[in-house]
């Protein structure tokens, strides 16, 4: 007889949940695309829906940067906000051909807005925003308080102590 407990059955059962856990996150990612299609083509949902342009937030040990993509949107048109720790983007979304018939329309239109908060607190007064080939970069300095600071570490041998 064997005094040492086994784990293979705990090993075999977190494999099968794992396994189980990433077939139910496909099989929902497939609902949730082919449901929004299936909607879309049979003119279920209306032809006015909310875009929210995809962002990246980075942090550096000065400053805040904001990336958002806005491809087809004119940077003139960009409205940039800074409340507090809250960044807000909007701006109108370019009108669809409005000559002949629509057969299908896919490409968001209106206007939309994104509010993001940041993750420390940044100077109000020194946010720089500039837009190229369709990418709006933010740069927002970090307040003196949040600014990442480097302390050199002195060895006790420099200053003759043990």
């Amino acid at each position: 007889m064997n005094a040492e407990p086994s784990h293979q059955p705990e090993n075999l059962l977190t494999s099968s949940v794992e396994r189980l856990r990433h077939e139910l996150d496909r099989w929902l990612d497939v609902a949730w695309t082919q449901g929004e299609r299936a909607m879309d083509t049979l003119g279920m949902r209306g032809s006015e829906r909310d875009w929210c342009p995809p962002l990246d937030v980075v942090e550096t040990g000065d400053a805040v940067h904001v990336e958002v993509e806005l491809p087809g949107i004119d940077p003139q048109l960009v409205d940039v906000t800074l409340a507090g720790q809250m960044l807000t983007i909007s701006a109108p979304i370019s009108a669809a051909r409005t000559d002949g018939q629509v057969r299908r329309r896919e490409r968001p239109r209106g206007r939309f807005r994104r509010s993001v908060p940041l993750p420390v607190s940044v100077n109000v007064d020194s946010v720089k925003a500039e837009s190229s080939h369709g990418l709006l970069s933010i740069t927002i300095a970090k307040t003196e308080k949040e600014k990442e600071r480097r302390v050199p570490v002195k060895s006790g041998e420099e200053s003759g102590h043990l």
